[in-house]
């Protein structure tokens, strides 16, 4: 598929799924991408009323130039439904690049933009399955295209079928030759108000966390979380998501948080340390802003390079009372050539038994012995 809602998002198979609140008549059926192989059994579902509502198109056409196609196939492989999006209007009355301008003026809408916008090219579906196959390509949609609000029709007869106009509403203003008709996204996926939290919400709220998870009821008491509602001040706040006036989701965010708890915990390196890190040509502005825990690049890292010992284990048959020799390997820099430190290895204790001692000390006493002869 071609354009940038094809590719967006990948869709999956659903079976048996509700649609606006009712259990669909389909069953064992699956939603995906249009395939040009589709073509032959998607014009076996064209009526007479579909060339009146779309006129008569090259199916394989539309689905090649399609910015979404949607097909709607049984357990079986066979096409029930076929639905075709757009990025502009069909027909030839607005031109595909500025018919934003033309058709706002024309109708009224000041809500509808190329950005929030898609328009239905062609619908096709199977009896007596119409109804559920359009709010089921529909649904699909708007979950795949998060960023649409609006799918427009424009046609040329006010007949578009009953599935159609079962999910599309005409607009009334606008010249009588030209029917315009609108499928809004909050009639097939609800829409969530996010808002600050109100002690009433804790009603709303409350049987979630009991349902997923009751440590928290029974360590803070069964109004932790009104009271953690009303608790909210400039460093505490408290969302909520609600759909239709009902309270679905819950948040809780604060400014004080314990770094050095969480460095404890979790391995924070890539994250600095969840320390705010300052560049220098940024320290020196005097309009950046600082926080308390803003700190210098150079010196977070030189914080870092702590002194590691490792440790070699050996047999208690070579372990003797003489005390360990030890090795120090002095910290190594390898600076490149523009002057950056490439690697920094910290300082390392190595620890050799007595007995390798020995043995170095036995060759380095035998070679002096030789060069004393030569000489």
């Amino acid at each position: 598929q071609s354009g940038h809602y094809g590719r967006a998002t990948p869709m999956t198979a659903i079976t048996s799924v509700p649609s606006n609140g009712h259990q669909s008549s389909l069953e064992n059926f699956s939603v995906r991408r249009t395939e040009s192989i589709d073509a032959p059994q998607i014009m076996k579902l064209i009526e007479r009323s579909t060339e009146k509502c779309f006129g008569k198109i090259n199916v394989v056409n539309i689905i090649e130039k399609a910015v979404l196609s949607i097909t709607l196939t049984s357990s079986t492989g066979e096409v029930l439904g076929f639905g075709a999006f757009y990025d502009y209007p069909n027909g030839s009355v607005y031109d595909a690049k500025n018919w934003e301008h033309n058709l706002v003026s024309k109708f009224g809408l000041d809500t509808i933009s190329p950005l929030n916008t898609l328009f239905l090219h062609y619908f096709v579906a199977k009896r007596p399955y119409q109804h559920d196959i359009a709010q089921e390509i529909i649904r699909t949609v708007y979950n795949a295209c998060i960023y649409v609000h609006n799918i427009l029709l424009l046609s040329s007869s006010a007949h578009i079928g009953s599935a159609l106009l079962e999910n599309f509403s005409r607009i009334k203003e606008g010249p009588k030759e030209e029917k315009l008709f609108l499928c809004a996204r909050h009639a097939h996926v609800p829409q969530l108000h996010i808002r600050e939290a109100r002690p009433e919400d804790s009603d709303d709220l409350t049987p979630l966390f009991t349902k997923e998870n009751k440590v928290l009821t029974e360590t803070y008491g069964d109004y932790f979380l009104a009271e953690l509602i009303e608790a909210q001040d400039d460093n505490h706040k408290a969302l909520v998501a609600e759909v239709g006036g009902l309270a679905i989701g819950f948040m809780c965010v604060s400014t004080e948080v314990d770094v050095e708890l969480l460095n404890k915990c979790f391995e924070l390196k890539p994250y600095t340390f969840l320390h705010h890190v300052v560049k220098k040509e940024d320290a020196d502005d005097d309009t950046s802003v600082g926080t308390d825990s803003a700190v210098d690049p150079e010196e977070l890292l030189e914080e870092l390079q702590r002194e590691e010992t490792i440790e070699f284990t050996f047999p208690e048959r070579e372990r003797t009372d003489a005390s360990m020799a030890s090795l120090k390997v002095s910290v190594a820099e390898v600076v490149s050539s523009r002057g950056d430190i490439s690697v920094a290895e910290s300082v390392r204790s190595v620890s050799i038994p007595p007995s390798h001692v020995s043995e170095l000390a036995q060759s380095e006493s035998s070679e002096q012995h030789k060069d004393s002869q030569s000489t």
